[in-house]
């Protein structure tokens, strides 16, 4: 990076004792007082001196490391810095300052020889949910006190998402309701068919779907009818308006519900979509991509949306028609979200609340309702909506 100028390198205080050279020595010669004009000339060589120990080459190299790479608030990244010295002398007094979200990290390297390399591993603290900022590193070359810094970034800035904490959920083990579309009469046998009837052979259709027993009692040919099939994907929406969550820890419960009925969709072979209430926001995951899904979830936010608008319905009718839908709030009144739900083509609905509620589990229609207050309950509940 860029290296600052001899005045941007004077700190304030430097420039404190630059201002009280020049008016101590200004009231000594105007008066002419010896100890005044001695006194702004040690204060000058003070600064003088400070410059001096801050000088010197940054021809030194820096690399970062982060592990892992998308920590969870149970999982603290740990910081490796590598600073090694390429030239051919001897590097003194180099300070290298880091930045880990609002920590402030500082390694001294009094004594760095020729081809050498020092290291220093810091173990963060925990962080919660979000999006934070790694960075940038920087070569600081200060005297003792402060009067000039000097420094150079070696190394930029970094994203850091720290993905939601998620539990481990049963996998649905079948389609749910409405999960399974019938798009066409097939009479290929390809993955993702089923067998629906015997019919007579016809002239074109694959041999390999001759049912010979069939044939023998019929005395012609007959083939196996398969179905077509494909998997619409379950909807996991998040109640992401602030209203509907009086606590703060609440909406970071209902962010790891989500994350965690997610990840358990997509391990199954239907896919899963996520979105937010407030339409800001969706990703579709599989089982191959889930860190898009927890990327997503890392970044969301309340937002000021005291009810659902007309846009909001159409959308959450649109992304729903003929799917499952999984709602997860903390709303104590789901009048307006059990409204919404059933409306649209039939499938599997189900409400999960977050957090301690008095509210009793409802097994009927138009949707499931259960609560949970942990990652455990939740765990326990939704075994009866992956396996009924």
């Amino acid at each position: 990076g860029r290296e600052r100028s001899p005045l941007e390198a004077i700190t304030n205080s430097g420039w404190l004792v630059a201002a009280l050279a020049f008016l101590v020595g200004l009231a000594g010669w105007l008066g002419s007082w010896r100890e005044f004009q001695v006194l702004a000339i040690g204060f000058a060589l003070l600064l003088g001196l400070a410059f001096l120990w801050s000088s010197g080459s940054f021809d030194a190299r820096c690399v970062r490391t982060i592990e892992p790479t998308r920590p969870t608030p149970d999982e603290p990244a740990t910081s490796l810095l590598q600073v090694n010295n390429p030239g051919p002398r001897v590097r003194m007094n180099l300070r290298v300052e880091d930045r880990f979200g609002d920590e402030r990290l500082a390694t001294m390297v009094p004594y760095l020889r020729p081809g050498t390399e020092v290291e220093q591993s810091v173990q963060h603290r925990p962080l919660q949910r979000g999006v934070y900022q790694a960075g940038p590193v920087l070569l600081v070359r200060q005297d003792p006190l402060g009067l000039v810094r000097r420094e150079a970034q070696v190394v930029g800035k970094e994203e850091v998402v720290v993905f939601p904490r998620t539990h481990t959920l049963q996998p649905i083990d079948r389609p749910p309701r409405a999960a399974v579309a019938n798009l066409s009469t097939s009479t290929s046998s390809v993955e993702g068919e089923f067998f629906h009837t015997i019919r007579k052979y016809e002239f074109g259709d694959d041999h390999r779907l001759v049912h010979w027993r069939s044939t023998a009692r019929a005395g012609e040919l007959m083939v196996r009818s398969n179905v077509e099939t494909r998997h619409l994907p379950i909807h996991v929406i998040l109640d992401d308006r602030a209203s509907s969550y009086g606590d703060p820890n609440d909406f970071e419960l209902a962010i790891e519900f989500v994350a965690s009925v997610a990840l358990a969709v997509s391990e199954s072979r239907v896919p899963a979509r996520v979105s937010g209430f407030s339409g800001n926001w969706a990703v579709s995951s599989s089982k191959n991509d889930k860190a898009l899904v927890l990327d997503a979830l890392a970044r969301v936010t309340p937002i000021d949306q005291p009810s659902m608008g007309s846009n909001l319905r159409q959308q959450f009718l649109r992304e729903g028609a003929g799917s499952s839908l999984i709602v997860v709030t903390a709303a104590e009144e789901l009048d307006e979200i059990l409204a919404l739900i059933s409306q649209g083509s039939p499938g599997d609905r189900l409400v999960i609340r977050a957090g301690e509620t008095t509210m009793p589990d409802v097994e009927g229609r138009p949707a499931r309702v259960f609560s949970a207050a942990d990652g455990k309950e939740l765990a326990q509940k939704w075994t009866t909506f992956a396996r009924p």
